[in-house]
């Protein structure tokens, strides 16, 4: 109150001095202001007890009034339209399951959580959502009919409350409470085992790692001030092991001041990192031709079983941030790969090789603009109009060539390039002419890539 009251007279300090000046008029004006000041500031005060409210930790017990709070609802058997969490004080676990209907995680885990519930008595769960009601109660009844005859777990809409108590930046996320009306624990959906709920009925507390909410806006993991702030900080390499609840899987430039000056990779392998660098440095080169000396090709990248695999992420995924403000852009990538070399279970070895390629290049002459006009629209490659670039992807992709193309030409005119029918370098560059571009075969000095296990050959 008294912080509203200090922006309004900050704020107004001015006006009210010529309202006063004005006589009586001025203060009746003056006390209808005030009036409305007042008013708006017990509202502000009042919505302040709600939207004040302090977040629970693990270890907290849930305040009385929380236990009480009218909650708005669906999918309840009675056909109510709230509920409290005092209706379930009685189980010995509950869990609040936070979710939203466009999060494909949080479906897949919903009839898991159902399943839960029904073969155990002792335990709840509620689904909380914060989205409007018509929403979730048209998707749930447009779920399949595991949804419409089996889930019977009560579903809030449009909350407001529950997340200021257990506020969180990714879902799915689930918050465990025990008999005593403690918060056991925070989780991601890889909690949800018969094992970790024989555990928390039992045992008080659940085997998996917290789900954290990691803000990636700073320095990697690094809390309360611990470090400068980022323009402050010269140097900042960082690369831990394992999958991290709460961080989700992501790829950022660090830039400052619109600045390249590092990047960021959270929850994701080994590979994937060196190969994005590779591809920021080299955007030509050609993964099929790495050489690799690793002994477990699977802990170094990701394949489709590992990726759908909890246990092979806690172990192999890793996150990495970087940020050199001394370092030039154009060097920042090679300086990342670098740091990755001297932290990570391996190292990428770069050295040039020579190689034969097709270069698409310009051929220095005016371009035939009414060649498009021309040609016959069942000819053309493309239904849309494209760069040298885009051509250069399907030359690789649909050409045939006995060697692979790089894109050197410097027009970015866009096209519609008529190379559907087109076989063979003599026939392809024929068709290009109308472009003034040519297929040019030319030997080259490329980067080679091995990526290395440190402790020797294999």
């Amino acid at each position: 109150m008294i912080k509203l009251l200090n922006i309004y007279s900050t704020g107004f300090w001015s006006y009210l001095q010529k309202l006063m000046r004005r006589g009586g008029e001025g203060f009746l004006l003056i006390g209808k202001m005030m009036m409305v000041i007042l008013m708006t500031g017990g509202a502000m005060e009042s919505g302040a007890q709600v939207d004040g409210i302090r977040p629970l930790k693990i270890g907290d017990t849930i305040p009385e009034a929380l236990w009480n709070m009218p909650l708005s609802a669906t999918n309840i058997r009675s056909g109510e339209k709230s509920i409290k969490l005092g209706d379930f004080r009685n189980k010995k676990l509950i869990i609040l399951d936070f979710w939203a209907t466009w999060c494909s995680p949080c479906i897949k885990g919903m009839p898991i959580l159902n399943d839960i519930v029904k073969s155990n008595s002792n335990i709840t769960a509620i689904s909380v959502g914060t989205e409007d009601r018509q929403k979730i109660e048209k998707f749930l009844e447009n779920q399949p009919l595991t949804y419409q005859t089996g889930f019977e777990l009560p579903v809030l809409v449009e909350d407001k409350h529950l997340k200021l108590f257990f506020p969180h930046a990714r879902i799915p996320h689930y918050v465990w409470i025990d008999a005593d009306g403690k918060v056991m624990a925070f989780t991601s959906s890889d909690a949800l085992s018969a094992e970790n709920i024989t555990k928390a009925l039992e045992m008080g507390h659940v085997k998996t790692e917290m789900k954290i909410d990691y803000d990636k806006t700073g320095p990697l993991y690094v809390v309360d001030n611990r470090l400068p702030q980022w323009g402050d900080l010269q140097y900042f390499s960082l690369l831990s092991k394992g999958y991290k609840e709460g961080m989700g899987s992501s790829n950022r430039r660090r830039e400052l001041d619109g600045k390249l000056v590092g990047n960021l990779f959270t929850n994701t392998s080994i590979y994937k990192m060196y190969s994005y660098l590779i591809d920021q440095i080299d955007p030509d080169n050609f993964k099929n031709e790495f050489q690799f000396e690793v002994r477990d090709m699977e802990q170094l990248m990701v394949t489709p079983h590992s990726g759908r695999d909890i246990e092979w992420k806690k172990k192999y995924f890793y996150s990495f941030d970087y940020w050199n403000l001394n370092s030039a852009p154009s060097n920042q990538y090679l300086d990342m790969i670098q740091a990755l070399n001297l932290a990570s279970p391996y190292e990428l070895i770069i050295s040039k090789k020579k190689r034969s390629f097709y270069v698409l290049q310009d051929r220095n002459k005016k371009p035939n603009k009414s060649a498009d006009a021309d040609l016959d629209q069942s000819d053309f490659a493309f239904d849309v109009k494209s760069t040298p670039r885009h051509l250069t992807v399907y030359l690789n992709n649909n050409a045939h060539l006995d060697l692979h193309v790089i894109n050197r030409a410097t027009t970015t005119v866009l096209h519609r390039y008529a190379l559907k029918n087109a076989v063979g370098i003599a026939q392809i560059n024929k068709r290009l002419k109308n472009y003034d571009l040519q297929l040019v075969k030319k030997d080259m000095l490329v980067n080679s890539y091995l990526f290395k296990e440190k402790g020797g050959h294999l």
